[in-house]
């Protein structure tokens, strides 16, 4: 009897360190999906022409996650250059910001924290632009496919707003996976 105990308590064991291994092993899992997001600035050609500098200084670009394992989560990233002159950036013009590595899946929106953004205006003299709250927020959807590469390109403008007062708003964004 005392052996079919001891049978019995070995069959056990087994059983439990093979169910351990197996919870071990899921809550492992495999390695995430990854796509590389590349983000991107440009501007309108509207008030910019009142300039021949346009400097916008940065800190940060966040990256706003609807997936499933990363849901309301904020991804910061430092950008590879912490200004851009948009001035330089017109029409086809494009100065990249961050080209990253993200787990697959929905992202809804990028957040550009802006330090300080001043012009140089063609008429003579510099002006500090504004940009309401610190941030240019862009709320749209894209997705980050395994293996793929997602470009965002914001679409940057600065409205004049009175005699010598300046806005930056994003205004679009053109989003292309190859």
């Amino acid at each position: 009897m005392k052996r079919l105990y001891s049978g019995i308590a070995v069959i056990i064991i087994v059983i439990v360190a093979v169910a351990g291994a197996v919870v071990v092993y899921r809550g492992r899992g495999p390695a995430a999906a990854t796509g590389t997001f590349v983000f991107q600035v440009s501007d309108q050609p509207n008030a910019i022409d009142n300039f021949t500098a346009l400097v916008v200084q940065i800190s940060k670009v966040s990256v706003h996650s609807a997936s499933d394992n990363l849901e309301n989560t904020w991804l910061d990233f430092t950008p590879s250059s912490s200004s851009f002159d948009l001035v330089q950036l017109q029409g086809e013009n494009v100065q990249t910001l961050i080209s990253t590595p993200l787990a697959a899946g929905m992202y809804t929106q990028v957040r550009l924290t802006v330090t300080s953004a001043y012009g140089v205006l063609k008429a003579g003299g510099t002006v500090n632009v504004t940009v309401p709250s610190g941030e240019l927020r862009f709320v749209q959807s894209f997705q980050i496919v395994e293996n793929k590469t997602t470009t965002f390109v914001l679409d940057l403008n600065v409205v004049k707003q009175g005699n010598e007062n300046y806005k930056l708003t994003p205004v679009a964004g053109k989003v292309t996976t190859q």
